[in-house]
């Protein structure tokens, strides 16, 4: 019965994505653990089902890859003008999206429970919260503008559109 929600609940989605294409998308596909791996589709890309499992083909010329629908915890779409920020940290890539946001952003990598804070651009507090890797951190209760976000030591430009 899990499974099968889970089916329907992607299914929702990627109909809702197909509809709606008309540029290069991202697809974020999260893990189980929480690890987000993203795929840049081009027009000719293709999102499908084939037994249990979500294919992915990012153009016309790659082979599908597939995913276990067990496996995955949630799958989100954005438009390829949001930005993919990749930023390098002591050796490992951090990754922000998307950037700028209207709502949440997400942190590859990051921990549930991870302490975030974001700052105004001149460096003011607004807010303290504890990261969560299906949700990220909301931004939704400040207004347009640019943003300090920092976690475990870093920080990050954010904006919100």
């Amino acid at each position: 019965m899990k499974l099968t929600r889970k089916i329907t609940s992607i299914t929702i989605a990627l109909l809702f994505y197909c509809g709606a294409v008309l540029n290069a998308q991202s697809v974020f596909v999260v893990n189980n653990s929480g690890a987000i791996t993203s795929y840049s589709l081009s027009q000719e890309g293709k999102l499908y089902f084939e037994n249990d499992n979500l294919m992915i083909m990012t153009n016309a010329n790659s082979a599908a890859q597939a995913i276990p629908l067990a496996n995955i915890k949630k799958v989100t779409f954005n438009n390829t003008s949001d930005v993919y920020d990749v930023y390098n940290v002591n050796g490992s890539e951090i990754s922000i999206f998307p950037n700028p946001t209207t709502d949440n952003v997400y942190i590859a990598y990051a921990k549930d429970g991870d302490k975030t804070e974001i700052y105004t651009w001149n460096g003011i507090l607004l807010a303290t919260k504890s990261y969560s890797i299906g949700n990220g951190v909301s931004l939704s209760e400040f207004p347009v503008g640019l943003y300090i976000l920092r976690i475990n030591g870093q920080s990050y430009k954010i904006s919100k559109k």
